[in-house]
């Protein structure tokens, strides 16, 4: 008898989480809805890196392909068209 395919045991659940991140920063906070978001890049060889901002119920609010070209890139969000608490 031969065995066509096979079959792969799958997790059941996806677990999302957050966490704090040495690469990452972002500031003022509290804001009004305009903030900077400092990357690090060590060795500052460039590259791109995609900013996505989910509002509450799990909605991408915004994004945008970003090209890092230096160890600390400075990149300026705008969300006041968005309202708050987003």
């Amino acid at each position: 008898m031969a065995t066509i395919g096979s079959c792969i045991s799958v997790p059941a659940s996806i677990t999302i989480a957050d966490s704090a991140s040495s690469k990452l920063w972002i500031f003022p906070s509290p804001n009004s809805g305009q903030f900077t978001i400092s990357y690090y890049n060590p060795g500052g060889a460039p590259t791109t890196q995609q900013v996505n901002i989910y509002d509450a119920m799990g909605r991408r609010v915004y994004t945008n392909i970003v090209s890092v070209t230096q160890t600390y890139q400075l990149i300026k969000v705008d969300m006041r068209r968005n309202g708050a608490g987003i």
